[in-house]
């Protein structure tokens, strides 16, 4: 799901005017085979056309233990930004 904003939830303060990708979830069946990293690919060419208004960067939530999300996230360039009761992470669009 992706949000463009205010996302209803408890945020930080770069999520307005920003988009954030609240849940990717690919079948623990279907995982190691692609389906998160092509998804990935074709999200963040979405969200790069700015098809709800220009914004700076894509964020997004996520557990710690997850460490598989956490390689996936890294290998497209989101970086860590605080460790709370999730780990924000973000990307810049530009």
């Amino acid at each position: 799901m992706i949000v463009y904003g205010n996302t209803g939830y408890e945020q930080p303060g770069y999520a307005i005017n920003n988009y954030c990708l609240l849940r990717l979830m690919i079948d623990e069946k279907f995982q190691g085979q692609g389906y998160g990293t092509n998804a990935m690919k074709k999200i963040i060419e979405f969200i790069r056309t700015f098809p709800a208004g220009r914004a700076e960067y894509c964020w997004l939530p996520y557990k710690h233990e997850n460490t598989t999300a956490r390689k996936l996230y890294e290998s497209f360039g989101y970086i860590i930004l605080t460790v709370v009761k999730l780990l924000m992470v973000r990307i810049s669009l530009c």
